[in-house]
């Protein structure tokens, strides 16, 4: 995933930024709206079990 993400940093009008170890997403509202509808409940479901085990470790 973080190769496809590089890849998309070659890209003109790149959505996203990578600068000293940080990624970065620009003009967000935008984004969300040109890629929101490829994202799916079984995404959101992974994204969110991952975020709550990755906060869980960290309380």
């Amino acid at each position: 995933m973080v190769l496809e993400f590089r890849e998309i940093l070659y890209e003109p009008e790149t959505p996203i930024t990578f600068k000293n170890g940080v990624w970065t997403i620009k003009k967000r509202v935008e984004l969300w709206k040109s890629l929101g509808s490829r994202v799916f409940d079984d995404n959101l479901e992974s994204f969110k079990n991952w975020a709550i085990s990755v906060l869980t470790i960290l309380i």
